[in-house]
């Protein structure tokens, strides 16, 4: 098992990452997010706490139709609290998890 991989990634998909968390949706497992911390220039732009920012992207496959789309807007950023923002910290302390 996991001798043969195929390539699924999108094109559109942000050629630039740190670490990836992959979340199933356990209701229809055929939905697959991926949250990419370190993805400089792609995705959602944030500031953070103590002057920093951060770039990170939020792709959504569906295995059935093998559509991605970019949901990176999703994510929390520009609050007028950076503390408020989304903070992958280098992809260091995040997870992923799909919901039916």
């Amino acid at each position: 098992m996991g001798q043969n991989w195929t390539d699924i990634t999108d094109s559109l998909f942000t050629p630039v990452y740190g670490r990836i968390a992959i979340g199933v949706n356990p209701g229809d497992e055929d939905e697959v997010y991926f949250l990419a911390a370190e993805t400089d220039g792609y995705g959602q732009h944030t500031d953070v706490f103590f002057n920093g920012e951060t770039w990170t992207s939020l792709w959504n496959y569906n295995a059935n139709t093998t559509a991605w789309n970019d949901i990176s807007l999703n994510i929390p950023a520009n609050q007028n609290s950076s503390f408020d923002n989304f903070n992958a910290q280098g992809g260091y302390d995040f997870a992923c998890k799909g919901t039916p």
